[in-house]
């Protein structure tokens, strides 16, 4: 799912990427940055998910909830500093619960809240 196709969003601004394939990331981050996908299949459940991230500032944590904002937790993953905003690399991480067509909304967290957290390409569940 590349991380710019999302329906909603707030936190966020798409900007031109130099990772593979080229494209826009979703950047300018921040503590509490967050972006809906409507209607991803799960299908019969997911155990992981490989994201593409890079990161110049404080990195922080991001979330997977389904169905809301505040809808259950599907699984987190720590965002590292990669040493620049399109230093790339792909981080993989738990999921769970996650089963047939539902609304996936990510959600970055940091406990400063003006800090810069990642920029993020592209998410793949497995």
């Amino acid at each position: 799912i590349q991380a710019s196709s999302y329906n909603d969003m707030s936190g966020f601004e798409t900007e031109t990427t130099s990772d593979t394939d080229g494209g826009f990331d979703l950047g300018y981050s921040g503590n509490g940055s967050w972006a809906d996908y409507q209607n991803i299949d799960f299908a019969s459940g997911v155990s992981s998910v490989s994201i593409r991230v890079a990161s110049g500032g404080s990195g922080g944590t991001l979330e997977f909830h389904l169905d809301s904002l505040s809808g259950p937790l599907a699984g987190t993953a720590t965002l590292p500093v990669t040493g620049g905003w399109q230093n790339w690399t792909t981080l993989t991480a738990p999921i769970s619960g996650a089963t047939g067509i539902r609304n996936l909304f990510i959600v970055l967290k940091n406990g400063d809240p003006k800090a810069s957290i990642a920029n993020l390409n592209w998410f793949q569940f497995q």
